[in-house]
C-alpha cells in the first residue's frame, strides 16, 4: 500500500509539472488548422505551418502574429494587443465587406504592422493604433472603410495597384477610411489614394499614386512624386485645411 501510494503521489506531481506551464496567461496559443469560432482567446495567437487561419467572431487578449506563409482572417473578431504580420504573411479582415455581402466589423486594439506581407485585404474595421505597412506585396492589396484611431504608414510597398479608398473604381467599391492621426508615404508605387478623411498631415515622398478627393485637417506635402489623373467620376484634387504643396 505504502509502495501504491507513492507511486501515486509521483504520477500527480508529473501531471501537475505538466499542467502548470499551459495555465499561464503569457502562453502563446497556435492556431489550429482552419481556424476558430465563437471562442475567447487568452495569451496571444501565433499562425503558423502554412496555416489558413480564420477567426469567427473570436476574441483574442494578447495579439496575433503571423508568420511565413500563413494567413489570419479575422471576421468580426476582436484582437488586444495587435496584429503582426512576418514577411511572407498575409492578413485579412472582414474581406466580405468589400468583395461579397457579408457586412462585419473587426476591433483591433494595438494597431497592425506589416512587414513585407504577400498581401493585405482590410475592410470595415476598427483599428487603435497605428497602421504601420513596410515593404511587400506580390498581389493587390485593399484597405477600405476603415477607422484608424492613430497614424497610417506606407514604405517601400512595390506592387500593380494597391487601393486605400476609390469609391469609382471600376472593379469594386473601396470607401476611404477615416484616420484620425498623420499619413506618411515614402518610396511606394502604385497607389490608390482617395475619398479619405485625415485629420493630421499627408506626406509623399518618392512615389506614384492617383490622389484625389481627401480631406485632410493638416497639410498635404509632395516631394519626388508622381500624381497619377484619376478615373472618370472621380473628385478632382483634395480639400485641405493646411498648406498643399502637391
Amino acid at each position: 500500500m505504502k509502495a501504491l501510494a507513492s507511486l501515486l503521489g509521483a504520477l500527480l506531481s508529473a501531471v501537475v509539472l505538466v499542467a502548470a506551464p499551459s495555465a499561464s496567461a503569457a502562453t502563446t496559443n497556435v492556431c489550429p488548422p482552419g481556424g476558430i469560432s465563437n471562442a475567447t482567446i487568452h495569451g496571444g495567437l501565433l499562425v503558423t505551418n502554412d496555416n489558413y487561419c480564420t477567426l469567427d467572431h473570436v476574441t483574442v487578449y494578447g495579439g496575433i502574429t503571423v508568420e511565413s506563409g500563413s494567413d489570419v482572417d479575422l471576421e468580426g473578431a476582436t484582437v488586444t494587443g495587435g496584429v503582426h504580420v512576418l514577411p511572407g504573411g498575409e492578413v485579412e479582415v472582414d474581406p466580405g465587406s468589400v468583395f461579397g455581402d457579408n457586412l462585419q466589423v473587426s476591433i483591433i486594439r494595438g494597431g497592425m504592422t506589416l512587414r513585407s506581407a504577400v498581401d493585405w485585404d482590410i475592410e470595415t474595421a476598427r483599428i487603435s493604433g497605428a497602421v504601420r505597412i513596410i515593404g511587400g506585396t506580390e498581389f493587390s492589396p485593399t484597405f477600405c472603410g476603415n477607422t484608424v484611431t492613430g497614424a497610417l504608414s506606407i514604405q517601400g510597398v512595390s506592387t500593380g495597384v494597391m487601393w486605400f479608398g476609390d469609391p469609382n473604381d471600376e472593379l469594386f467599391d473601396c470607401r476611404g477610411s477615416v484616420i484620425s492621426g498623420s499619413v506618411w508615404i515614402r518610396d511606394s508605387s502604385f497607389l490608390e489614394f482617395e475619398d479619405n478623411r485625415v485629420g493630421g498631415s499627408v506626406t509623399v515622398i518618392g512615389s506614384t499614386l492617383e490622389l484625389n478627393g481627401n480631406t485632410i485637417g493638416g497639410s498635404l506635402h509632395c516631394t519626388g512624386t508622381t500624381i497619377v489623373g484619376g478615373e472618370p467620376g472621380d473628385t478632382a484634387g483634395n480639400t485641405v485645411r493646411g498648406s498643399n504643396t502637391c
